[in-house]
């Protein structure tokens, strides 16, 4: 590999203490890339923004790891519009924007929406649009990716709806904004059997994947596609 990069790159010089330009390989089961590295992360970030450190609390706030695994999954370019309709206080919002979406929040609760803009202030971000709306009944017409944690019924109120109700509302909403082949990356509890809510909404399933919270809940993130 050494020897293919000297062939390649003129007037290249190997410093393994202190590199101006460290070369990063990404390897897969079919792939191998071979790049500089442009930019890389502050470790310790997550941290940082753990939902206790934020301005507004909520307990439902998804941490910000989980927030970016589900970002990754719904497979969003830079630049796309990501939408999370049920924003809550932003920590999807926030993670979104720091990877450089252009981010849409919005929320059934004005005070949500308040809040959101205040967590995202906290960490220098700013949201592509934030609007007071009904998830069920999103006031856009086309987004590139939606990821979203949407109410439960426990810690986060369903306004007198079930949590299926919910759901299967929200999801076949969606299927009518988002752009063809894109995809809803949402969090669900396993016993609401969210992939036949997405069949019944003539969404295609991608995949899905069980991370245990407690005792009484185990959270699916289901990931389905527009056909």
């Amino acid at each position: 590999m050494g020897k293919i990069v000297n062939e390649t790159v003129k007037d290249i010089s190997v410093d393994l203490t202190k590199p101006d330009k460290p070369l990063v390989g990404i390897m897969s089961d079919e792939k191998f890339v071979l790049g500089l590295e442009k930019y890389r992360r502050e470790p310790g970030g997550f941290a940082r923004r753990r939902p206790r450190k934020r301005p507004v609390f909520h307990p439902s706030t998804m941490p910000p790891k989980l927030a970016l695994c589900m970002l990754n999954l719904a497979r969003p370019r830079r630049g796309d519009i990501v939408l999370d309709p049920f924003c809550g206080v932003g920590g999807i919002l926030i993670e979104s924007s720091l990877l450089g979406y252009r981010t849409i929040g919005c929320d059934i609760l004005l005070k949500k929406v308040q809040d959101s803009l205040l967590n995202m202030n906290f960490f220098g971000v700013e949201p592509f649009g934030m609007v007071l709306a009904d998830a069920r009944s999103p006031p856009f017409q086309k987004v590139n990716a939606i990821v979203t944690d949407p109410p439960y019924g426990t810690l986060a109120s369903t306004h007198g709806s079930t949590a299926k109700e919910v759901f299967s509302e929200f999801l076949k909403a969606a299927n009518e904004i988002v752009t063809h082949g894109g995809c809803i990356c949402l969090g669900a509890p396993e016993k609401l059997e969210v992939e036949s809510l997405g069949r019944e909404a003539d969404l295609e399933l991608v995949e899905r994947h069980k991370v245990y919270i407690h005792r009484s809940l185990t959270r699916e993130i289901a990931v389905f596609k527009r056909r």
